[in-house]
């Protein structure tokens, strides 16, 4: 095995998550790349403890600057924008999650500036090749060491209860579901909705604004407001305190939460499109095909025009949402989605023997 290194975000977040999972299954293998944490931080505080990982990793950070090549290559975990940089010569390995279905003439650039390209999902795979980049396919796994099956779920006697998760944001669709959802469900005791939906890029009053927006500015007294969830044991309790996921995100890289809580046995209703194509199928997922386009444009993450992050998302009837709904209420009754379970099946082994191919 040729020597590698690691440059990538160790945190809670969506991408921090995924690198320590990839660094995990490399210390599994007993191999030792140089780590280069993004902007030098290291955040261990969500993870479930693993000591002797964490001194492992310490160690192989500690060490790298006094043994690294710039002739090694480098993967590199992160967004198209701020990824040109680079500890090789010969460029990064980039692994990215893109959500929408157009590229800037930067993120061209970009991209063809990386010495290989791997992405999250099959739909971001053809967006890529419309514009020129050849990219591999990358398929993340279960997190078996943070999320495992509770003896008990979390839940109440006679109750239905949804989960919405991610953060608070338009392309995910949140604005759009909790308005159908409310009206569909709102104020029925029968019902519930626990909602993990903190967005740590806007202030709680900015939150509380679109939320009440979406709302009509009407409250509810069976949508149930979870503050956040920094451990990944809290977000374990979550994924399964509701038999029913609302995975209707009009543009995922991945979709990390809704993928989990498949895994766990919830049934997801789902929007038929982009990465969720790659795990749920009619057999684990009740789907909702898309209708339309509309821009992604949002003013905060999204932009109508400029160098990154402008595209379309796709969109749905809200009629067909709820039909959706109602079927999901049926095959939750009859106890856990058993085929979304198999997802526990999909493991980080794969995620690295696709990475580390070309090196042996």
């Amino acid at each position: 095995m040729k020597n590698f290194a690691i440059d990538a975000p160790i945190n809670g977040l969506s991408f921090g998550n995924v690198s320590i999972s990839i660094l995990r299954e490399i210390y599994n293998r007993n191999l030792n790349p140089s780590i280069f944490p993004l902007e030098g931080r290291i955040d261990f505080g969500g993870q479930k403890q693993d000591d002797m990982f964490a001194q492992w990793l310490a160690a192989r950070i500690n060490e790298s600057q006094r043994l690294f090549s710039r002739d090694t290559p480098v993967y590199k975990l992160w967004h198209i924008q701020n990824s040109l940089s680079s500890y090789s010569n010969r460029g990064n390995r980039l692994i990215t999650f893109m959500e929408l279905d157009s590229l800037t003439p930067t993120e061209v650039n970009i991209l063809k500036n990386q010495e290989k390209v791997f992405v999250t999902s099959s739909y971001t795979q053809d967006v890529f090749r419309m514009f020129g980049i050849n990219s591999e396919y990358l398929p993340l796994g279960f997190d078996s060491h943070n999320f495992h099956l509770l003896e008990k779920r979390p839940s109440i006697d006679g109750v239905t209860t949804f989960c919405l998760g991610g953060k608070l944001e338009k392309r995910k669709g949140h604005f759009k579901v909790l308005n159908l959802w409310a009206k569909k469900y709102g104020n029925n005791m029968k019902y519930r909705l626990n909602c993990a939906l903190t967005n740590h890029f806007l202030k709680p009053e900015q939150m509380q604004a679109l939320i009440s927006q979406a709302l009509e500015g009407k409250t509810y007294n069976n949508i149930n407001w979870l503050p956040y969830m920094p451990s990944n044991a809290e977000y374990n309790q979550f994924l399964q305190s509701g038999s029913i996921f609302i995975a209707m995100s009009g543009a995922e890289g991945r979709g990390l939460p809704e993928m989990h809580a498949t895994a766990l046995g919830a049934w997801p209703v789902a929007l038929n499109a982009h990465a969720y194509k790659d795990f749920l199928n009619s057999e684990n997922a009740i789907l909702v095909n898309p209708n339309s386009k509309i821009p992604a444009a949002d003013g905060v993450f999204f932009a109508n025009q400029g160098q990154f992050n402008v595209g379309n998302i796709f969109d749905f009837d809200g009629n067909e949402f709820i039909a959706a709904c109602e079927q999901a209420e049926k095959r939750a009754a009859q106890g856990l989605n058993a085929k979304g379970m198999e997802l526990q099946k999909l493991t980080y082994k794969d995620t690295v023997d696709v990475l580390l191919k070309d090196l042996a």
